[in-house]
């Protein structure tokens, strides 16, 4: 694997650390509870000053939550009445997540969840460019699984943060969000020093791999082979396979997931993975895409993510709209009864945002067409929810009464 141009002293590079605290799956209605942010010079150590902070954000009547996301961070969602309001926490979050220069890198573990600031942006009108604002992100999620199919780091539990740095030694505390961000430093650093090539290879811009027909993929944890049938933007169709299984997959680069150089698996590699690359290729050949998708040639907006759709799904004047909206002053505006149109995507996202931020600047009618609104939504969700919570209460360890009393307090919120 050949690494980035090195850095001089005169281009030291900053490291951004995020973990972002999602409420629910990512989509255009998703919402996070906060961020724990950190910048710090590239191999400068904690003990010197940096940026750190966690920035919290209130919670709306309108907030999309999944009582599995909750339950499965610790949030009371009962404890979320303390924070900025939606606008103020996505300005403050703009605002420090703004790299310095070229070189400069974001890390982050699962960086699915990151998608959820885009959700967020949207809904506060602001542009969702959290994924094409720093020219390298490094997801260590990724990476862990990386390691412990072609490196030195094999790390079993490796699905989340705790149990990983705890498995390679992490003495620290792990309670809050800010003394996670300190193991995903740890983590960082550790990997960077036990397999260095490979830190090399994921901290390189994603689209300058993609020069041949085919190439190993991680998927969701699992070793595939991909054959590229079409790239576009930061989307690649591929045909996949494991071996038992063959589908067309749109893969979002934006994601940073590891698409690596069959070269990567060499003969030992092969035998001990019990994957033969010559037959997959075969296989992959012999498959007709037409008969797994109908569009294989062509990357449809369904299979885009939500950040990448909702605003050329606009009309003009709706995309006039956000465009003002932008500037995040409602004086521009003569009849926000008329914005708030419960009936379009963009008038129940602007009258969300105009009722959590600007709830002086409307009418008793339109606060109460909010509330009917948000009352809709509560109904509407309400057997899923019931749904979730029975099936967390049925997952819950007999001998654990902290997470009973979670699972309690967040039953009740509902």
């Amino acid at each position: 694997m050949a690494g980035p141009e090195l850095v001089t002293e005169t281009q030291l590079r900053t490291i951004f650390y995020a973990l972002p605290l999602p409420l629910s799956q990512p989509s255009l209605r998703a919402r996070l509870a906060g961020m724990a942010l950190m910048s710090i010079g590239d191999g400068v150590s904690l003990a010197a000053p940096n940026f750190k902070r966690l920035l919290t954000c209130k919670l709306a009547p309108h907030a999309l939550l999944s009582p599995s996301y909750l339950w499965r961070q610790g949030i009371d969602p009962n404890n979320l009445s303390h924070g900025s309001t939606a606008l103020n926490f996505m300005q403050e979050l703009s605002t420090s997540l703004q790299p310095n220069g070229p070189q400069d890198i974001l890390v982050t573990f699962a960086a699915r969840h990151l998608s959820v600031y885009n959700a967020m942006a949207l809904q506060n009108f602001f542009s969702p460019d959290i994924f094409t604002r720093f020219p390298l992100m490094v997801d260590l999620k990724v990476a862990l699984d990386t390691c412990y199919y072609f490196g030195n780091t094999r790390v079993k539990a490796r699905k989340s943060l705790v149990p990983a740095v705890r498995a390679l030694g992490y003495r620290g505390a792990l309670e809050t969000k800010l003394e996670r961000l300190d193991a995903l430093y740890f983590l960082y650093n550790y990997l960077n020093r036990a397999d260095p090539k490979i830190m090399s290879f994921l901290q390189r811009p994603v689209r300058q791999r993609l020069s041949a027909p085919y190439w190993v993929y991680l998927d969701e944890g699992a070793l595939t082979l991909i054959k590229v049938l079409v790239v576009e933007g930061h989307y690649l169709k591929a045909l996949l396979t494991d071996g038992a299984q063959d589908r067309v997959q749109v893969i979002n680069l934006d994601l940073a997931p590891l698409i690596a150089p069959c070269g990567i698996l060499t003969q030992e590699r092969q035998a001990e993975l019990k994957f033969d690359l010559e037959a997959l290729k075969a296989r992959l050949d012999a498959l007709d895409p037409s008969e797994l998708t109908a569009q294989p040639d062509t990357i449809t907006p369904s299979e885009l993510a939500f950040y990448d759709t909702f605003l050329p799904s606009l009309t003009s004047g709706e995309q006039a709209q956000f465009t003002r909206m932008m500037g995040h002053d409602v004086r521009q505006e003569s009849n926000l009864a008329v914005l708030c149109n419960p009936e379009r995507s963009l008038g129940q996202l602007t009258m969300c945002y105009l009722n959590e931020n600007f709830p002086k600047a409307l009418m008793d009618g339109e606060r109460r067409a909010y509330e009917r609104y948000c009352r809709h939504l509560v109904e509407k969700r309400s057997k899923t929810l019931l749904q979730e919570l029975r099936l967390l209460a049925d997952q819950l360890p007999e001998d654990d009464p902290k997470q009973y009393e979670l699972l309690m307090r967040i039953a009740q919120y509902f």
